[in-house]
C-alpha cells in the first residue's frame, strides 16, 4: 500500500509492528520477506520513486581525512536517497565474503565477526534470487570449465614453492535495481504501508530511556508526524544510520547505543587504487577468465581477479587485496612503457632468440592496468559524527573522518611486489609500480567505493560493538540495525551488497521469532 506521507495530519500517530527506515537494498528486502503476512509493516523513504533534487540535498555533509582526494563531493555522490537506495547506480558486482574474512586475525586490530562465514551460507543463496544471479559455484575449476581457466593453478609445477596469488570471480547482477524491479510487490502488499517524503528525524525512547517508543518523520513542508512500532529496523546506510543515531540524544545525551563510544566509529570503505601496470608474456587469448564475459555453464556474467592466496595471507600478515585487469592497448603505450613491454618478453622467452614483438599476433604479450581493490583495517578514529551545520528539517548533518593507517598502504604495496615476483618467478610477465613503498603520501587514484562499512560494528561484547550478532542494539531490545555499517571488517573485495542482504534475510528471520503472536 502506497501512503504519500504530505497527506498525513500534523503529529499523526501510527501504530504498526515493523517499521524499516530506509528503502534501499536491505530494507526491501526485509519488507519483501514480511509481505502478506499477518503483521503489518510501515516502510519508510525519504524520496519518491524517482530522484529529486531537494530531498538528495539532504545526503551533503563534511568530509575529511587522509585518503579522499576530493572530499567536499564524497557524501553527496556517494548515496541516493529515492526508492532503491543506491541499488539505483549499484554496478552490480557479487560474492561472498571468504571464510578468513570472518576470523579474527592476530594482524589485524578488532578483527573477527561473531560467527562463521558458514552461518550465512544458506543466506547468501537466498540473497542470490533477491539480485537475480543464476545459481554459481565459486570453485574455478568446475565454474569455468570451457577455456576460461585461472592463470595460477593450486600447487603448479615448474617453480618452487607454493603458489601465493591465486584468482577469485566475481559475478554481476544485470544490475537489479531495486527500486523498479521490487516496486510492485511492496506496493501491492496489504499489510506494507510504503511512506514515501518520510523523513526520519529521530528514533525516541520511552519515558526510562530503555526502549524505542516512537519515530520521528518529518516533511519538507515543517510539519511532522510519529509511528510507534513494536519493533524497528534502521536500513539507512553507514552514514545516515549512525547519523540518526547520534541525533536521537534527547533521552540519552550521547545518542542512542553510543554508551561506549562506539556509534559512527571504525568507518571503512574499499580502497579503489590503480598502483601500476602489469606486463603479460602469455596470449592475451589465454586471459579469458579475467576479460567480463559470460559463463556458459550457469549463464552468468563474471570476470575473474588477481588476489594473494589465503596462504599467503597468513604468511605475510597481509590485508584483502584483489586486481581487475584493464588492457590497454599497444597504440596508448609511449616508448618507455613499449622498451619496458619487449624487455618482459625477452625476460620470460630467454629460449627464443627474436622474441615476437608485444601485440602483433595474438599469441604476443599485452599491457594491463591495475585496478586495485583493497580491504581496510578498522580504524577507532575513522568515524561519522554530527557536524554544527543543520540541514532544511533542523537534524544536524553528517561529518565523516576517513582515516586509513600507514600500514593498510604497506600491506597494499606488499601485496603487489608479491604479485610481481610471482609473475616473474612463474613467467607471466613483469609488474610496473608506480607507487612507492613509503605510505607517507597519497597513493595516485586513490579513492574509495562507496561501500560504507563498520559505523554500527557487531560485537558480542557492548564495550566494543553496537549491535549484537542478532543485529539487536545491545541498549535497546527493540531496535535493530541493517546493512553494511554493521560489518566488523571490510572484507577482501569490493562487493558488499550481497552480504548485506544476507544479513538483512538472516534478520528478517529473527525478527519473525521475535514477533511471533
Amino acid at each position: 500500500m502506497l501512503v504519500d506521507s504530505r497527506k498525513l495530519r500534523d503529529d499523526a500517530r501510527i501504530d504498526t509492528d515493523l517499521c524499516i527506515v530506509g528503502a534501499g537494498a536491505a530494507g526491501i528486502a526485509i519488507a519483501l520477506e514480511w509481505a502478506g503476512t499477518g503483521h503489518s509493516v510501515v516502510l519508510l523513504e525519504s524520496g519518491g520513486f524517482d530522484p529529486d533534487p531537494e530531498v538528495q540535498a539532504l545526503t551533503a555533509g563534511e568530509a575529511s581525512g587522509n585518503v579522499l582526494a576530493a572530499p567536499e563531493s564524497y557524501l553527496g555522490r556517494s548515496r541516493l536517497r529515492y526508492f532503491g537506495g543506491s541499488t539505483n547506480h549499484w554496478g552490480g558486482s557479487c560474492r561472498p565474503l571468504d571464510a578468513i574474512d570472518f576470523e579474527p586475525r592476530p594482524w589485524v586490530a578488532d578483527s573477527g565477526w561473531p560467527f562463521p562465514r558458514s552461518a550465512l551460507d544458506s543466506f547468501y543463496q537466498r540473497a542470490r534470487k533477491l539480485v537475480e544471479v543464476a545459481p554459481f559455484d565459486y570453485d574455478i575449476a568446475r565454474s569455468h570449465p570451457q577455456g576460461r581457466t585461472p592463470l595460477f593453478a593450486a600447487d603448479e609445477p615448474g617453480a618452487a614453492g607454493p603458489v601465493q596469488l591465486g584468482t577469485m570471480v566475481i559475478h554481476f547482477s544485470p544490475p537489479t535495481r531495486f527500486g523498479q524491479r521490487y516496486r510492485d510487490a511492496i506496493v501491492d502488499a496489504p499489510n506494507v504501508s510504503l511512506h514515501l517524503g518520510a523523513n526520519v528525524v529521530a528514533l525516541e525512547t520511552d519515558v526510562d530511556g530503555v526502549r524505542l517508543a516512537s519515530i520521528r518523520v518529518a516533511r519538507l513542508d515543517g510539519t511532522s508526524y510519529r509511528v510507534r512500532p513494536r519493533v524497528a529496523v534502521l536500513a539507512t546506510g553507514g552514514i545516515e544510520n549512525p547519523r540518526l543515531l547520534l541525533a536521537s540524544n534527547r533521552q540519552r545525551s550521547a545518542g542512542l547505543g553510543n554508551e561506549h563510544d562506539r556509534v559512527g566509529r571504525h568507518f571503512m570503505d574499499h580502497l579503489a587504487v590503480r598502483p601500476g601496470r602489469a606486463l603479460f608474456s602469455v596470449p592475451y587469448r589465454s586471459m579469458t577468465l579475467y576479460r567480463p564475459g559470460r559463463d556458459a555453464l550457469h549463464r552468468t556474467r563474471s570476470v575473474g581477479l588477481l588476489t594473494i592466496d589465503e596462504r599467503a595471507q597468513r604468511e605475510h600478515e597481509l590485508l584483502g587485496f584483489s586486481a581487475r585487469l584493464r588492457r590497454v592497448k599497444w597504440a596508448k603505450l609511449d616508448e618507455a612503457d613499449r622498451a619496458f613491454a619487449r624487455a618482459a618478453v625477452c625476460a620470460d622467452r630467454l629460449d627464443q632468440p627474436n622474441p615476437p614483438e608485444p601485440e602483433q599476433s595474438k599469441a604476443g604479450a599485452f599491457v594491463a592496468e591495475l585496478e586495485v581493490v583493497a580491504e581496510p583495517s578498522p580504524q577507532f578514529d575513522s568515524r561519522v559524527t554530527l557536524s554544527d551545520r543543520r540541514d532544511p528539517l533542523g537534524s544536524p548533518r553528517a561529518r565523516l573522518d576517513w582515516q586509513v593507517a600507514p600500514s593498510d598502504y604497506t600491506s597494499m604495496f606488499r601485496s603487489l611486489k608479491l604479485m610481481a615476483v610471482e609473475l616473474g618467478r612463474r613467467s607471466r610477465g613483469r609488474v610496473q609500480p608506480l607507487v612507492r613503498a613509503d605510505p607517507g603520501e597519497l597513493w595516485p587514484m586513490t579513492g574509495g567505493w562507496s561501500h560504507h562499512m563498520g559505523t554500527t560494528r557487531m560485537h558480542t561484547d557492548p564495550k566494543r560493538g553496537v549491535v549484537d550478532a542478532d543485529c539487536r542494539l545491545h541498549s535497546v531490545p527493540n531496535l535493530f540495525v541493517a546493512g553494511s555499517s554493521v560489518f566488523p571488517t571490510a572484507g577482501s573485495e569490493g562487493t558488499t551488497t550481497l552480504t548485506l542482504l544476507a544479513l538483512a534475510l538472516r534478520l528478517s528471520d529473527r525478527l519473525k521469532r521475535e514477533l511471533r503472536p
